[in-house]
Parts: structure tokens; C-alpha cells; sequence
């Protein structure tokens, strides 16, 4: 009796800590976001009202050829599935304040309502609210103790988080909602798995690595049965929500390739403050401040990214190691090798980095990973992150931008963001020979529920 009230006080314990850590997250993101925005979430505008007025015909514009006829703030085009874009035409049904844009003198302007941020910004602080309580839960299913509400703990209070979420603006948390989910169903429910795993792709192809390894895993498993809900799964998203663009709307389906392809083609980094591949930072510094022709060292990237994710897949071929884990790297490989990697692209990252980091027991596997972690917290700590208050922001809130001056370090030379995204690129390099060869990435054989048994039984007896 003694040992279950102890337990009981423990578990007590770790949900208040839970429970903590959640609501300073969740304050620190409301007391920010409506006062910043970064410049998509301006053009994430323009995309809801093209899809409002065109429909099912929205990829014909999504090259952003059209952008001016459009009344889009940006030429950019939105290469992605169409999850997104559902989502911020049902905000934009409700928030239709118009974006002021426009040229006063030399300056281009651009100015975002208060109203859209805050609509756009609910839902991603909502989504990422939501990954980190699925990331705890999964956590929990390798590790007891602290170790989950560690994991828990670096993602909802890294700095890199609450700065994709709650002041620039973008949804890759989404994106791993998603992939979380289907991690959590993997092996007990396929086809809803596979329905989580595709609505994951259909937000954000960024995540296909990983996607690669877990359809591997399934099929070699040889449950026929289970393969084909999982296929299943995977494939009545991609029906719902994909094919009816390319039915309904004669060339979508290629307008829609030749904007990803074109988005894809490797160049120079510019701005190298926002390049995450060192190799393509250092080559652009090179280009831009002596005049080298480095793009040599870019246009191959994906000589090292086929290697590296055929390396994986042959292991699981091989070895059947945890193919959880092995999904982690390759998010990783894809981080790590892609010549243009956004700062949005490294929160699954961080979250990749934390399962490794709780999973392993190996050291140096570790140590590696977390220092990653720290690098990736330590960008929006360094850049000058005060700009988005007032960027895009018609009547700024100067109390807060003073207060986030004070807080960062306010760094502008680009020679550190190339050291920076060099050092970040050569850690998860190291991270992923590290943990393809020194980890053995087997199954847990034991859950929660399973310890707490054996405990009392001993204490039992």
C-alpha cells in the first residue's frame, strides 16, 4: 500500500510538472503572436482567397505567375498539398480583412491585420500544442520517468518552436500532428495510421523520408492483411482530398508538379541568414563575397540524400531494426542533405532529435542529439527576431520589441549564420552515422503499465 500511494504521489507530481510546463508554453505563445508575423502568413491570404474564388482549380494559380491579378503580397508559390490551403480558407470565411501592400517610394510594404494573425496563429499554437502532448505520449511508451517530461520540455519550450508557431508562422507542426499520430497507431491500427501518414504528406512532402521507412516497415512485416489497410489508409486521404483537384480542373495535376519542380531546382541560399545546409550557406558566402562559382557544391545534394536514405532502407531490410527510430533519422537525413532548408523544417526536427535522444542508450548518441537540440534553440536567441514585430506590423507594439532586443543577441554578420548552419549540418550528419552505427534501435520490450506491475509484484512478495 505504501509503494502505490508513493507511486501515486509521483505521477501527481509529474502531471503538475506537466501541467506547468504546458501553461508557460502556452502564455509565452498568446502573449507573442498576435504582435509579430513573419511575411507568409500574409501571403497564406492571398492562397484562401485564390482557392475561395477558383475552387478546385486553385493549383493553375499556385505558381504564383498570377500573383498581382491574384492580390497575393509575394510572387511565391505554394507547393504543397492541399491540407494547408483548406485550413486557411475556413479561417478566412470568418477573417477577411484585407492585406495593405504596396510601394511607398523605393519600399515595398506590407502589412498584415491583427485579426488574420491571430486566426492563422490559433490554429498553429493549437497544432503545436498538439505535438507536444503527442510526443510525451509516445515517449512514454519507451522510457519512464523524467525522461518523457524532459523530451516533453525541450520541444514546447525550445525557442526555435515557439518562434515557428507564435512569431514568424508556419505550419510544419501540422504536419507532424499528423506523423505522430500515425507513430502512435503504427503497429496496433494500420489504416488509421496510414490515413495519419498520408494527411501528413498532404500537408508537407518534407516528411517523405520518413514516410519511405514506415511503408517499408509494414510491407516487411508480411501481415498482407495489415499492409493493405495500411495502403488503404494512405490512400483515402489522397482521394478525398488530392485527386478531385486533378478531376475536377483539366492540367492541375501538372501545374502542380512543374511548381515543385521549379521550386526545387538548387541555387544560391539567399538570404544566408535564413539557409539551414552549410554546405549551401558556405557556398553562397563564398559566391557573394568573392565572387566563386560554387554551385557545383549545391546542385548535387542529392547524392549524399540518396545514399544516406538507401543506407537506411537496406538496414531495414537487413537488420528489422525499430523502425520508429529509423523514421527519425531519415526526417534527419532530409535536414541534413537538402540544399535549401527553412527554419520551419527543423521543428519535426527537433522533435526527431528528442525520440532519438530518449530511445537510445548509447552515450554518445545522446550527446549528440541534444546538442543538436541546443543549436537549433540557440538561432532564434542570436537573429535579431524583434524585425517580424515591426515588419509586416502597422502599428507595432514597442514595449515588446524593446523586451525581445533585450532577450536576443541581436546578431546580423553573416559570417556567423554560415559558421552556425555549417555546425548545425555537421551535427546531424554525425547524428545520423552515430545512430545508424552504434544503435541497436530494438523494440521496447517493456511499457509503462508493465513496470508499475513488476514493481508492486516485488513489493508484494
Amino acid at each position: 500500500m505504501r509503494y502505490i500511494s508513493s507511486l501515486s504521489k509521483r505521477i501527481y507530481r509529474k502531471r503538475i510538472l506537466l501541467l506547468t510546463v504546458l501553461i508557460i508554453g502556452i502564455f509565452l505563445r498568446i502573449c507573442i503572436a498576435p504582435y509579430s508575423t513573419g511575411s507568409d502568413i500574409p501571403q497564406f491570404a492571398g492562397f484562401a482567397d485564390t482557392f475561395l474564388r477558383h475552387g478546385l482549380c486553385f493549383y493553375k494559380y499556385a505558381d504564383g505567375s498570377h500573383w498581382i491579378s491574384e492580390k497575393w503580397a509575394y510572387p511565391w508559390p505554394y507547393v504543397y498539398g492541399p491540407i494547408w490551403v483548406f485550413i486557411i480558407s475556413f479561417i478566412r470565411l470568418f477573417v477577411r480583412s484585407d492585406i495593405e501592400f504596396g510601394w511607398l517610394g523605393s519600399t515595398y510594404y506590407v502589412y498584415t491585420p491583427m485579426d488574420w494573425i491571430v486566426g492563422v496563429k490559433t490554429v498553429l499554437i493549437l497544432f503545436d500544442t498538439i505535438s507536444a502532448l503527442l510526443l510525451y505520449m509516445f515517449l512514454r511508451r519507451f522510457k519512464y520517468g523524467l525522461w518523457p517530461f524532459i523530451g516533453f520540455t525541450l520541444y514546447f519550450l525550445n525557442p526555435m518552436t515557439i518562434y515557428i508557431s507564435s512569431i514568424y508562422g508556419m505550419f510544419d507542426q501540422i504536419a507532424l500532428t499528423f506523423f505522430l499520430a500515425s507513430l502512435l497507431f503504427l503497429n496496433k491500427r494500420p489504416f488509421v495510421s496510414g490515413i495519419f501518414l498520408s494527411l501528413t504528406l498532404l500537408t508537407k512532402h518534407t516528411f517523405l523520408y520518413p514516410a519511405l521507412v514506415l511503408i517499408l516497415y509494414v510491407l516487411l512485416r508480411r501481415q498482407w492483411r495489415d499492409f493493405t489497410r495500411y495502403l488503404t489508409g494512405l490512400l483515402v486521404p489522397v482521394a478525398i482530398f488530392l485527386v478531385p483537384f486533378f478531376i475536377g480542373c483539366p492540367n492541375s495535376f501538372k501545374n502542380f508538379i512543374e511548381t515543385i519542380s521549379l521550386s526545387s531546382k538548387p541555387g544560391y541560399t539567399y538570404p544566408i541568414v535564413y539557409s539551414f545546409n552549410g554546405i549551401s550557406s558556405l557556398a553562397t558566402y563564398l559566391h557573394e563575397e568573392y565572387g566563386y562559382d560554387m554551385l557545383w557544391a549545391i546542385r548535387y545534394w542529392y547524392i549524399p540524400s540518396a545514399m544516406l536514405l538507401a543506407i537506411l532502407m537496406i538496414r531495414m531490410i537487413k537488420q528489422r531494426p525499430n523502425p520508429i527510430i529509423v523514421a527519425a533519422i531519415a526526417y534527419i537525413v532530409y535536414t541534413a542533405t537538402y540544399w535549401r532548408v527553412n527554419h520551419q523544417y527543423l521543428v519535426p526536427t527537433i522533435a526527431m532529435a528528442i525520440i532519438i535522444t530518449i530511445t537510445t542508450n548509447n552515450k554518445l548518441v545522446k550527446v549528440i542529439a541534444i546538442a543538436t537540440i541546443l543549436t537549433i534553440a540557440l538561432w532564434p536567441i542570436a537573429f535579431p527576431t524583434s524585425w517580424w514585430l515591426h515588419a509586416h506590423i502597422k502599428q507595432p507594439n514597442q514595449q515588446l520589441i524593446q523586451l525581445i532586443d533585450k532577450l536576443t543577441l541581436m546578431i546580423f554578420d553573416k559570417k556567423f549564420y554560415t559558421i552556425y548552419s555549417l555546425t548545425l549540418t555537421i551535427q546531424q550528419y554525425l547524428l545520423i552515422i552515430a545512430s545508424t552505427i552504434l544503435e541497436k534501435h530494438k523494440q521496447p520490450t517493456t511499457s509503462t503499465k508493465t513496470t508499475h506491475k513488476k514493481h508492486y509484484t516485488k513489493k508484494k512478495q
